[in-house]
């Protein structure tokens, strides 16, 4: 019977213990790379590991624990985007000595990943698309993204990346290097029972209304998707699913828009309020432009919706032919009136999405990759105990042989 790796540690009482780093924390009220790290998190623990999810201290305490993940709480000062470098160091620096693997969600900081690995762990990265391509960054930003990128494929044990795209660029910049892997996201598949209740609050009906669901960065091409549908014949509205309440300058562009046709009604976290809404949405815009794969496009999919999407590789290689896609904002006026006019398209469309999703995208897959993963860890870990055990017999009977004569 093969030991875990723990045992293989020598340390058999206690289970392989995992560090996940790089979010605001669980359970997930951000965006997707949150969803995710709960998602993984949880599932880990019912597979026998340890497991440690970083967070963020907020103004409200939070629990120690949730659904069997610990929870750490790192106090970040308030320094605007420095915060996030900050954030990563003091929680790398907390935990360089405690785990086994360390798995950093983001190459942002990957510069830091190098301390807990000179302790002895092992760290994954997971790339999470061309962070250093986003808008937001200045000249210097997108420098040091680009070199986080270089430092994160020299550090990491394991680059996991979340597209076939995103590995193609690693690849394509870095050589084939055996420690790029493919794991792309799932989404869970399990039929939803979406409430007519929870439209209620933004008085919308079934079907009588299109969806965006995305943060309010410039990369997700919010502004060309609202100034594109207000130049559509339709008087249905486009409700817009975002944190709006930051009012930085792009904020304040997309909400002149405001009002009866563009509905920006906040963030919502509740899975169950939000894909209700999604499933009772006539179609859904996905304008992310930087990805890999984006969890809102699964989860939009999985709901049924007919996306309208920005044309990008990483889009096409999640939705493919289920999808109709737009590169500029006076595109999205013809897409919308298509939609208006072809509603059972729209419709096989939508279920089309959804099987493509449960083939291809299933969150059941997802675990099963990382859990392979984890076995070839475990066969790697014991292979190494192994080479150091026979080398210390050598050593040892070299010494016996050298001690008789």
């Amino acid at each position: 019977m093969k030991q875990t790796i723990a045992e293989s540690r020598g340390d058999s009482l206690k289970p392989f213990r995992i560090a996940i780093v790089g979010v605001r924390g669980i359970p997930a009220h951000y965006g997707g790379f949150e969803t995710f790290a709960e998602d993984l998190a949880v599932y880990w623990v019912n597979s026998g590991f340890h497991v440690t999810v970083y967070c963020e201290e907020g103004v409200i305490p939070g629990p120690d624990n949730y659904k069997g993940v610990a929870l750490k709480y790192i106090r970040v000062p308030p320094l605007g985007t420095a915060s996030s470098l900050i954030y990563d160091w003091l929680t790398l620096r907390q935990c360089r000595k405690k785990y086994d693997l360390i798995y950093m969600l983001g190459y942002g900081s990957a510069l830091f990943c190098a301390a807990p690995k000179r302790e002895g762990a092992l760290v994954w990265i997971n790339m999470d698309g061309l962070e250093w391509a986003r808008a937001k960054w200045p000249w210097y930003g997108q420098l040091w993204f680009k070199w986080m990128e270089r430092r994160a494929v020299s550090i990491a044990d394991k680059v996991i990346c979340d597209s076939e795209q995103i590995k193609c660029h690693l690849t394509q910049r870095y050589g084939a290097i055996s420690s790029f892997e493919t794991i792309v996201y799932g989404t869970d598949t399990t039929p939803i029972l979406p409430e007519l209740r929870h439209l209620d609050p933004f008085d919308l009906q079934p079907n009588q209304y299109f969806i965006m669901v995305a943060r309010a960065v410039p990369e997700n091409s919010l502004l060309e998707i609202v100034t594109g549908f207000m130049k559509s014949e339709t008087e249905l509205p486009l409700v817009v699913v975002s944190d709006v309440s930051n009012h930085d300058s792009y904020v304040r562009k997309l909400l002149a828009y405001s009002g009866h046709r563009i509905r920006f009604i906040g963030a919502i976290y509740f899975r169950d309020h939000l894909q209700s809404l999604r499933y009772f949405a006539l179609a859904a815009f996905h304008g992310h432009t930087v990805g890999g794969t984006n969890p809102s496009l699964l989860e939009a999919m999985s709901c049924g919706n007919l996306v309208i999407a920005h044309d990008n590789l990483f889009n096409r290689e999640v939705a493919a032919e289920c999808a109709r896609y737009f590169k500029h904002s006076e595109d999205i006026p013809p897409l919308v009136s298509w939609v208006l006019r072809h509603q059972q398209e729209v419709k096989q469309k939508g279920r089309d999405a959804r099987q493509h999703i449960e083939n291809h995208y299933n969150i059941q897959q997802m675990f099963e990759k990382y859990a392979t993963q984890l076995q070839k860890l475990q066969c790697r870990v014991e292979q190494t105990i192994t080479e150091h055990t026979e080398t210390e017999l050598s050593v040892k009977k070299t010494d016996l042989h050298f001690d008789s004569k």
